[in-house]
This record gives structure tokens, C-alpha cells and sequence, in this order.
């Protein structure tokens, strides 16, 4: 009988330590898909650890239910899909650095601006979450601070990408050493030049002025307006945080020091393998010695392509001896016989030999790297930059045929890292 009490007295405890462990959690990636996914996955691994998980999301957001996950929705003044036919389109056509410059309401600043202060209206749904524990907040969406101290949580960050992007906007110089550590896509290499380093500089001067000019005063006005702790400044909310999370991995990084509160925990997107659907598997089979291409521009470029660029592409690649699979949507495509069109790139991965090293975001090569697999990618906005329309598809072709190898993965991303 006394054993008995015992072990019961012992279940009583482990119950009650466990639930002083759980905690109730808001994420906010505000808007994007491979924001929301982040987001996502980083709340079933939560849910999954007995944690309570609710996510803010627009009504535009592609909403994926999760068990265990609450989705909380709010009003934003744009239609279904204007982050693919408007900001990314408009992105593609007019290069970063116009867009930015237009003001206009699908501008990436006045974007953010309009979706942070349609949440901060909505008061109503914000007051339950002011009973929450912490809040996890998209270091590349800059309305995450001000929710924070608005609910006032704790905040933990979620990067998408390197720590070298934190030296522009945060105040840790003396972390992230100009003359040795080159700056997120400054594409300078890991031993530096005298010049490279200058280079370096410059970049990361013109990025803090860019930051100040274009992002902090917008969301310094809303401290104001809301009167969001106004005696700080916007600056000083951002770097309150407990804890960043980056979705990177020294084993593809540069080495350099990081902070305490800085965790690498590595790629997010990586799926369990699947089997491919059958007319994709006839296409691959039939690919023989030549093998075969996989072409993504990301969920958000999919669609919103010129025609012209599309067929300028289709014909590149009908050129090509390997077997092509696009991942493309909307577009009726003048193609070789040998170029297939899918309107969903497969989250399959075929074992490839290495043959190059890696161009590209960590949301393209971190599934070639787990897959082993070679990875050639040049950002979509990069397309206006680069060489402009035929030259710089010419241009790529001549590199895929200067590879030895045929068997070669393509990953278009919006956004590029080089190493």
C-alpha cells in the first residue's frame, strides 16, 4: 500500500513539473510562404513538446492546419495572392533597388508598414494574447518587435538566413569584424582583400543608411502613434530579444563568433524523401546517361514571369541534352520535346554525384546538400542585374555546358548568399 502511495505521489509530481515546462507561445512570420513555413515548422516541433502554439497570420496567408497549431487571422487591405502579382512581379520588372524607392502601397516598407498597423487596429484580437508567455517573430519582417513590447512578451527570433545579415541593422561591430567577416550577399569571399574589405565596408555604411531611411522611421512613427513604449526608439526594440534562432549551419558557413543568444539550428525545409508521381517518374527514367534538370523559381516567382522570359528559357533549355522538369504555373510554354512543365516542384530528391559547389539561398541548397546534390542558382531579382534577359540566359547555358557532368540540379531563388 505504501508503494503504491508512493508511486502515485511520484506520477502527481512528474505531472505537475511537467506542466510548470509548457508554455503558451505566439509566432508572427506576418507574411510570405517560406516565412510561414519556418514559422510552422518550428511550432509542431513545439506542440510536438507539449507547448500551446498559436500563429497571427493575415487573411492573404496560405494557411496549411496543423494539429495542435491555432491559426489567428487578421484583415490586411490587399486581395489573395498580391505577394505573387504585385510585390514580386513588380520586384522582377523594376529591380529591388526602384521598387524600394517608389513608396508605392506594394513597396517591401510600406507593405510591412500597412499589414503591422492593420494588426495593431485590431485590438480585439491582440488582448487575449497579452496572457501568453513569448512571442516569435520573423527577423525579416520588422513588425515583430513592436507586437512584442505591444503585448508585452519576451521575444525570440526566427532568422531564415545567415548571422552576417544581423551586422547591418544591429550594433554587435565589434562581433561581426568588417575586416574579415564578408557581409550577407556581399559576394566576397572568406579571405578577403584589401579591396574586397573596402568593398565590404561600403556595403554595410549604405545598408545602415538604406535601414534607417526606409524601415526604422516607418516603424518608429507607429511606436509613436500607438504609444508603444515611445521612449525607445524603434532601433532598441529590435535588438530586445532573448533568443535568435538562424536557420543556417557552420558546416556551410563561414567561421566567425557568434553571440550567446545566437543558435544555429539548420535547414527547416528539408521533407522526408518521397516516391515521385508517375509521369514524373517516366519523365526521369526515360532521362538515361544524360540525366536530367530540376528548374524552381520558388513559390512566390512560379507564376508572375514575362512570357518573353519564359520562352527565352524554354528555348535555352531545349537546347540542352538532359531532360528538363520546370516548375511553373499559368504559362503555356513553347518547349522541346524533352522539357516537362510541372505545376508543383516535387519535394523529392534524386542522389546526384557532386560536381560543383554551391550559388545559392539556404532554402535551395540545404535540401541539395542533405540530398548530396549539386545546386546552381541565380536569384530572380538578380535577372534585371546580372547580364539582362538573353545575355544572361545565354551566359548560364554556356556554364551548363562547360560542366563535365550531366547530371545537374537547377534552383532558382529570389534571394542568393554567395560562398
Amino acid at each position: 500500500m505504501q508503494k503504491v502511495f508512493l508511486i502515485s505521489c511520484l506520477n502527481f509530481l512528474l505531472l505537475g513539473i511537467q506542466s510548470t515546462q509548457t508554455a503558451k507561445i505566439v509566432g508572427y512570420p506576418m507574411f510570405g510562404g517560406s516565412q510561414y513555413i519556418g514559422m510552422k515548422r518550428i511550432a509542431e516541433e513545439l506542440v510536438s513538446r507539449g507547448h500551446e502554439v498559436t500563429i497571427l497570420v493575415s487573411q492573404v496567408q496560405k494557411i496549411k492546419p496543423a494539429k495542435g497549431i491555432t491559426h489567428v487571422v487578421y484583415q490586411v487591405p490587399y486581395p489573395q495572392g498580391f505577394l505573387e502579382n504585385l510585390m514580386v512581379a513588380r520586384l522582377i520588372k523594376e529591380g529591388p533597388v526602384k521598387e524600394m524607392f517608389s513608396g508605392s502601397n506594394t513597396s517591401m516598407p510600406m507593405v510591412q508598414r500597412i499589414f503591422c498597423e492593420a494588426l495593431l487596429n485590431d485590438t480585439k484580437l491582440l488582448e487575449p494574447l497579452k496572457n501568453f508567455d513569448v512571442i516569435i517573430t520573423d527577423t525579416s519582417m520588422f513588425c515583430g518587435p513592436l507586437v512584442a513590447e505591444y503585448l508585452g512578451l519576451k521575444r525570440i527570433e526566427y532568422c531564415p538566413m545567415s548571422p552576417r545579415i544581423l551586422s547591418v541593422f544591429t550594433p554587435y561591430e565589434s562581433i561581426f569584424t568588417l575586416s574579415y567577416i564578408p557581409l550577407h550577399m556581399s559576394h566576397n569571399p572568406g579571405k578577403m582583400n584589401f579591396l574586397q574589405r573596402i568593398k565590404n565596408t561600403i556595403m554595410y555604411i549604405a545598408g545602415r543608411l538604406l535601414f534607417d531611411a526606409f524601415l526604422t522611421r516607418h516603424f518608429d512613427h507607429l511606436k509613436q502613434k500607438y504609444n508603444i513604449r515611445p521612449e525607445r526608439s524603434f532601433r532598441d526594440s529590435l535588438m530586445d530579444t532573448e533568443l535568435t534562432l538562424f536557420l543556417a549551419d557552420f558546416a556551410v558557413e563561414y567561421s566567425y563568433p557568434i553571440l550567446p543568444g545566437f543558435k544555429l539550428i539548420g535547414p527547416l525545409n528539408i521533407q522526408p524523401v518521397k516516391p515521385l508521381p508517375p509521369d514524373l517518374q517516366q519523365l526521369i527514367d526515360s532521362s538515361g546517361d544524360d540525366g536530367f534538370i530540376i528548374v524552381s523559381f520558388g513559390s512566390n516567382v512560379a507564376s508572375v514571369l514575362d512570357k518573353d522570359k519564359v520562352d527565352i528559357m524554354a528555348e535555352a533549355f531545349g537546347r540542352l541534352k538532359q531532360k528538363v522538369v520546370w516548375r511553373l504555373q499559368g504559362r503555356n510554354v513553347l518547349t522541346r520535346v524533352h522539357c516537362g512543365c510541372a505545376r508543383y516542384y516535387p519535394g523529392y530528391t534524386a542522389i546526384l554525384p557532386v560536381i560543383t559547389k554551391v550559388h545559392c539561398d539556404s532554402t535551395s541548397y540545404y535540401p541539395g546538400y542533405n540530398a548530396i546534390v549539386p545546386v546552381i542558382t541565380q536569384g530572380a531579382l538578380q535577372l534585371k542585374t546580372s547580364a539582362l534577359a538573353i545575355t544572361w540566359y545565354k551566359s548560364y547555358w554556356i556554364v551548363l555546358r562547360s560542366l563535365k557532368s550531366s547530371n545537374i540540379v537547377l534552383g532558382f531563388r529570389y534571394e542568393c548568399t554567395y560562398f
